[in-house]
């Protein structure tokens, strides 16, 4: 994997190459590359829905959802932000192999008046349609911000790293031969949304881990045990808070009541008692509370 995305890098080096030195104007190479982006870009789904995409300029940083035509005018003046080889904010599979452009003498410049940014179909190779479990990949890193960020002469740094591992989970195939879009991530998940839909005990997981592993061909990735499955999914863990309830529910400890020892409604003890003055407090009981907004990002 280290391999393709020296490959990537090094095909793309036009990215940051804006600017011809010796003219100070923007160089023929970025153009052309720039035309290339706009041109993959713009088939995605989203894109063709709404004539929209997520901005990769310096200033809008993937995070602005801006008109195509505008898009193009801002990567045009402003270039590239840092370390956005792999365009997976824009529908690109990052696990890739082959990453390449056809330079061709009549591509006339997308930002210019009457450019198309939609090419023949002989001019650029189509996206490769993305798997859901690797759009899950995309969706959760590009959220916390943790997409692969590199330098060309560097490896890949630690949230690099978990980001291409978690993506190698969800595009490698379970077993020699499955069918398409079996991976261990996609089977990882499945048995954990079994676990939640029927309440189903850990015991009973390590079994039905073992068991799958036993019936599959010789050689296969499924997950060896509960902790397997789990460990696998650690990355998707959405934030949470634990915050103590009162033993009859009567409040919650939270804001202005955070550090009160007792229920200020029926007087009951917040913590259990201690054996020890070592041992850490206790509370009776505890609720955990998602956060709104990050769940309605992953949504």
């Amino acid at each position: 994997m280290s391999s393709s995305y020296d490959n990537v890098v090094r095909s793309r080096q036009w990215m940051y190459r804006r600017k011809n030195p010796a003219t100070k104007e923007v160089s023929q190479e970025f153009s052309t590359g720039l035309d290339h982006f706009m041109r993959f870009a713009s088939m995605q789904p989203i894109c063709q829905e709404s004539g929209k995409m997520y901005c990769p300029c310096i200033k809008c940083k993937n995070i602005k959802f801006i008109p195509q035509d505008r898009c193009c005018q801002h990567l045009y003046c402003r270039g590239f932000v840092e370390n956005y080889y792999i365009w997976f904010m824009h529908g690109e599979d990052v696990n890739i192999t082959d990453i390449s452009y056809r330079s061709s003498t009549n591509m006339s410049h997308p930002c210019d008046e009457g450019a198309s940014t939609h090419g023949g179909d002989d001019d650029v190779r189509g996206p490769t349609p993305l798997n859901p479990y690797v759009e899950m990949v995309t969706d959760a890193f590009s959220e916390a911000g943790d997409g692969p960020g590199v330098e060309a002469d560097q490896e890949p740094n630690r949230d690099a790293r978990r980001f291409y591992d978690m993506l190698e989970s969800a595009k490698q195939p379970i077993y020699d031969g499955c069918k398409e879009g079996q991976s261990p991530l996609s089977l990882a998940s499945r048995l954990m949304s079994m676990k939640t839909d029927y309440n189903v005990a850990e015991s009973c997981m390590d079994s039905f881990c073992q068991t799958l592993r036993d019936y599959l061909p010789k050689g296969n990735c499924a997950p060896q045990s509960y902790y397997e499955t789990k460990d696998m999914l650690k990355e998707f863990a959405m934030p949470y808070k634990k915050i103590d309830v009162c033993k009859n529910s009567c409040m919650l400890y939270w804001g202005v009541d955070e550090n009160l020892p007792q229920c200020k409604f029926c007087g009951e003890n917040r913590f259990r008692p201690r054996k020890s003055t070592v041992r850490k407090f206790v509370s009776y009981k505890k609720m955990f509370y998602m956060p709104i907004a990050p769940r309605l990002k992953r949504m």
